[in-house]
């Protein structure tokens, strides 16, 4: 079941440790106050990002 065209974004738990940039990345982003949950659609550099990435993920 799913949406077609739709990526799915979740893969479950990882069972690996946490990477350290990505822990500093989000000690960054809480001490920088981004404590809240964004909007359902994404931020705007969220959206750019995934313009750039996905057509090179399609054949």
């Amino acid at each position: 079941m799913g949406i077609p065209d739709v990526l799915k974004l979740y893969f479950g738990e990882s069972n690996l440790p946490t990477p350290q940039f990505i822990k500093q990345a989000a000690a960054e982003a809480l001490a920088s106050g981004h404590t809240y949950y964004t909007e359902n659609a994404g931020t705007p550099s969220l959206k750019n990002s995934f313009l750039i990435v996905i057509p090179s993920l399609r054949p």
